[in-house]
């Protein structure tokens, strides 16, 4: 197994936050370390996620924990 892989967006994945088919969703990569066991995001938010104020929507915040979440299951032995 590489030591490092890409999570880039399925192109006919229609999920909010990691599908590429997905019109206005957030089209998330990630990068899976294998060697450190962990899982690393890096994105920019616009405008098209701010709540009140012009701070993160709570949803968009639960959606970044989410689904890195997701992905670290990954590394659970069986």
């Amino acid at each position: 197994m590489s030591e490092m892989i890409v999570l880039a967006p399925n192109s006919v994945n229609k999920c909010f936050d990691c599908g590429g088919d997905s019109a206005g969703g957030m089209k998330l990569t990630f990068q899976q370390d294998n060697v450190n066991r962990r899982i690393v995001g890096r994105f920019v938010l616009g405008e098209r996620y701010q709540g009140r104020g012009g701070f993160v929507h709570r949803g968009i915040i639960a959606t970044l924990l989410d689904e890195p979440m997701a992905k670290v299951c990954r590394f659970r032995e069986a």
